[in-house]
């Protein structure tokens, strides 16, 4: 009886620290997202970070976590505007020069027009419409990793288990 006792403390006490571990993987990946979230809104976010946060949580249990890249998308939502509003420009020259009947006289016009207002832009390629899932980031922990987490909580589970029959079998 006194070594069943002892079995559901041990038990107990290595379950303990299967979640003691469990909270520290926890945090570590909560970390890493901050670290994540710092560089986006400094700039931009290295792929190698969001390649190192998806391995850990994939490596560890009881790690998943779920962000966004609130500042990639503002910058992109910015260049798209800015795109957006050089597309308006043109729409701007075409009603301006409407009045001109002559195709040549008109081209001209059009010319003209986009020659005083239009900016030169960054890029010539056009910029897609932002969606805000495409910065939305959400990477989920296995159910059992075999880390100290996972062993730890095998080891306690089969201790009280085998505790637990001993009770049993100590009764009959």
């Amino acid at each position: 009886m006194m070594k069943t006792v002892w079995l559901f403390v041990i038990g107990i006490l290595v379950g303990l620290a299967a979640y003691l571990s469990l909270s520290y993987y926890h945090a570590q990946a909560h970390n890493q997202v901050k670290a994540i979230l710092q560089a986006d809104q400094s700039g931009s976010v290295p792929d190698s970070q969001m390649l190192g946060l998806q391995q850990f949580v994939h490596r560890h249990m009881g790690s998943s976590v779920a962000f966004k890249l609130d500042g990639a998308m503002t910058r992109d939502q910015a260049a798209a505007q800015a795109a957006q509003s050089s597309s308006s420009i043109y729409q701007q020259a075409q009603a301006s020069c409407a009045s001109i009947k002559n195709a040549v006289s008109q081209a001209q016009c059009n010319e003209q027009y986009l020659s005083a207002h239009l900016q030169p832009a960054a890029s010539a390629t056009p910029v897609p419409a932002v969606q805000s899932s495409n910065y939305t980031y959400s990477f989920l922990s296995p159910v059992w990793t075999p880390d100290l987490t996972g062993i730890l909580a095998v080891i306690s589970i089969v201790i009280l288990l085998y505790a637990a029959f001993g009770l049993i079998l100590d009764r009959e």
